[in-house]
């Protein structure tokens, strides 16, 4: 699948994908992350039996605990399923020109007021479950954020 939109940005992109999700549930993993350990993807699944299960995100944190998952009110652009129904919404009220991991984290916490949408994170054997490789990127390149809620490169 190719998309050169006439704006590019992070948040046209985030918003065009979003946009052409056909199924109920969506992964996004974007390739500034990588997995570190092997994630149970069924007990990611089976949360979302709950209907108001938006999301289930991975953490990137270690945490101690003996559920692999708890209910949070974390959300944001870590690997992440959503259901589409929360994806659709946030897909056609996404603003272009701001950064589109506050718009999401707002969107959500309003919808868990006015919907009691419930939002997810994994943690697996509490470990880390993945990483962020994009900011070790970023150092080593001449490459910087721009624009409001720096959505650009330059």
């Amino acid at each position: 699948v190719f998309n050169m939109p006439e704006k590019p940005g992070f948040s046209a992109a985030i918003s065009w994908c979003l946009s052409n999700i056909n199924s109920d549930l969506a992964f996004n993993l974007e390739d500034d992350w990588i997995c570190l350990k092997k994630i149970d993807i069924e007990s990611v699944i089976n949360v979302f039996k709950n209907k108001n299960v938006q999301t289930c995100m991975l953490s990137a944190a270690k945490r101690r605990g003996k559920k692999i998952i708890y209910h949070s009110t974390k959300v944001g652009f870590n690997p992440i399923m959503l259901r589409k129904t929360l994806i659709l919404d946030f897909a056609k009220n996404i603003d272009l020109e701001i950064n589109a991991e506050p718009q999401f984290k707002a969107l959500c916490k309003k919808m868990n007021k006015e919907k009691g949408y419930i939002y997810s994170l994994y943690i697996g054997n509490g470990s880390c479950q993945i990483k962020d490789i994009g900011r070790e990127w970023i150092e080593n390149t001449n490459y910087k954020k721009v624009g409001l809620g720096r959505i650009f490169w330059e």
